[in-house]
């Protein structure tokens, strides 16, 4: 499905019949379907509850099947997605729903949680991180050439399949959001984005594998100790793709929080 959005037609899937609603951003390039294909198929022992949930996936504007027009990369970048994300919210008739965040989709639901705080339910943040620093950077710089992906790799894999093959055009626009993260991040969010983070007051779960090769473990300790009201799952022997190495737990963990907005009284190792 299409919504004209400002001067932006943004693709957006809605999936499931719950009565809790659930917006799901998904990372850099990607959408909801390549990167969370087993948590949306109701053949996968991993599928979310659609019974329970219904989820807003959205494409944001230059990426997926957003892609009819270039993403518009500015200094209000990832405050223009947020509010996108909020209008196509209201346009469909929610006003109160849960927001989750993967990688740069975790930015925006920040920034969500900032500016329309009392309407966020609670929050997920996968593998986000919300400052840049020369680990951040030099992480993102390995990974700046896709010919240099492991070809059997899951974001190679899941990338082609977004793009239809289309190598070129995924290169370009890859080389266009590694220059967002190097080269802009700090001068667009100088302060990151946790600068006054006393204006979240939702429940957030913050989700990391401690194999993650983009984002370091002090980017997740500098959250959980900025960010009130949160709880740390970190997921064992996995990496930036937590939700395709253990589709069970991730399950388990985010259907847990989403319904009761708590984990546990303290964070753990799962």
């Amino acid at each position: 499905m299409m919504m004209r959005i400002d001067e932006f037609d943004i693709a957006y899937e809605k999936i499931g019949h719950g009565t809790d609603i659930v917006l799901f951003i998904p990372e850099a390039l990607g959408t909801v379907q390549s990167q969370f294909q087993q948590q949306f198929d109701p053949d996968n022992d991993g599928c979310l509850d659609l019974d329970c949930f219904t989820f807003i996936c959205i494409d944001l504007p230059g990426w997926g099947r957003s892609n009819n027009q270039e993403r518009p990369y500015g200094p209000t970048i990832l405050d223009d997605d947020a509010i996108r994300c909020d209008k196509l919210m209201n346009k469909l008739g929610y006003n109160e729903y849960s927001i989750y965040g993967f990688g740069l989709g975790g930015q925006i639901a920040i920034i969500m949680a900032k500016k329309i705080g009392s309407r966020i339910k609670s929050m997920i943040l996968h593998a986000t991180a919300t400052y840049s620093d020369d680990k951040l950077i030099q992480n993102y710089r390995k990974f700046r050439d896709p010919d240099c992906w492991n070809d059997g790799g899951i974001m190679f894999r899941q990338l082609k399949h977004v793009y239809n093959n289309d190598l070129d055009r995924m290169a370009y626009d890859w080389n266009k959001y590694i220059d967002l993260a190097v080269n802009k991040f700090n001068e667009y969010y100088p302060d990151g984005l946790l600068i006054m983070d006393n204006q979240i007051q939702c429940p957030s779960l913050i989700l990391y594998g401690d194999q993650d090769k983009f984002i370091d473990i002090e980017q997740i300790n500098y959250l959980t100790n900025n960010l009130s009201n949160n709880r740390l799952i970190i997921f064992s022997k996995c990496g930036h793709h937590l939700n395709d190495e253990q589709p069970n737990k991730f399950k388990n963990i985010v259907e847990k929080f989403l319904l009761e907005n708590f984990w546990c009284s303290k964070n753990c190792l799962y």
